[in-house]
């Protein structure tokens, strides 16, 4: 019996130790799933805004260098935003491999993602600046192409007038008509199977703004068959009319000095070997090239 009573206190004493193990056990155990809830909370985080700096970093890459090639003041920015963005993924890169508390580097992460953001709308802000100068060069280019585009019509329209205003014309054609006769003479006719010479009269009018000088007047006859008369062992040949490549067979031709004043000119054509047909005749009047005059006369 009093051997019972001496264990009671031993007894007692254990029970309190192993009461205390278990609290402290129990302590220690919270302690450190509080411990590892918190650091998981601190890695989900930090891995969360990780990824979202990737993210920026690829997005700023792409909506910056479509831009690229607009003009060179846009290129020379972009060169410099792609210098800036790479250093601050040099920065970023280097605080991960050195920081190692974890709320720190998360802290510091989460500033250098709002600075990314940041750098990007600004560039962004300076890019639709430059868009929008570039767009109003453009317009005001085009607008001062335009008025050099009227100022060039106009003065291409006064040149081609002024040209015109200097094409000399002729008027008061006359033709007239002869038959040869045996002694080699000419007289007057009026029937076609009896014509062996036309001979077509005109008058160079009066030109004050025609550069005086030498000129060649060409006579061209056309027959009723489209054809255009002309002999070259008679005196005829060809000429080109201004603008175009092609040579055409003139009758008669004549050098004359212009001096800004009336001319009268006649330029005969004769047949050695024929007579005309019948029909209707064209006849052409031209100084150096341009046509001056055109008319028709008819051999019955």
């Amino acid at each position: 019996m009093q051997q019972d009573n001496k264990k009671s206190p031993l007894l007692l004493l254990l029970l309190l130790l192993l009461l205390g193990s278990l609290a402290g056990n129990y302590f220690l155990f919270t302690k450190n799933k509080a411990t590892v809830e918190n650091d998981t909370v601190k890695i989900d985080s930090l891995i969360e805004v990780r990824v979202n700096i990737s993210n920026e970093l690829s997005e700023t890459a792409l909506d910056l260098n479509k831009y690229k090639g607009l003009s060179q003041k846009m290129d020379s920015l972009l060169v410099e935003a792609n210098g800036t963005i790479s250093a601050k993924e040099a920065r970023i890169k280097k605080l991960i491999a050195t920081e190692k508390n974890l709320g720190v580097l998360n802290a510091a992460l989460k500033k250098e993602l709002e600075e990314l953001k940041a750098l990007k709308d600004g560039y962004l802000d300076t890019i639709d600046q430059l868009i929008r100068e570039n767009d109003q060069l453009k317009y005001d280019n085009k607008a001062l192409n335009n008025s050099l585009n009227i100022v060039m019509d106009e003065n291409l329209d006064l040149f081609k007038k002024v040209k015109t205003a200097e094409n000399l014309k002729a008027e008061y054609i006359k033709v007239g008509l002869f038959k040869r006769k045996s002694s080699g003479k000419f007289v007057e006719t009026s029937l076609a199977k009896r014509t062996n010479k036309i001979e077509v009269c005109f008058s160079i009018m009066e030109n004050k703004i025609t550069p005086a000088g030498k000129k060649k007047v060409y006579l061209r006859v056309i027959t009723p068959d489209g054809l255009p008369l002309g002999s070259r062992s008679g005196g005829s040949g060809s000429f080109k009319r201004q603008g175009m490549d092609e040579d055409i067979l003139y009758a008669a031709s004549q050098d004359i000095v212009y001096a800004n004043v009336k001319s009268d000119i006649c330029l005969p054509y004769e047949e050695t070997d024929r007579v005309f047909a019948s029909g209707t005749y064209i006849v052409e009047i031209y100084v150096d090239g341009v046509q001056a005059a055109a008319s028709s006369f008819n051999l019955k």
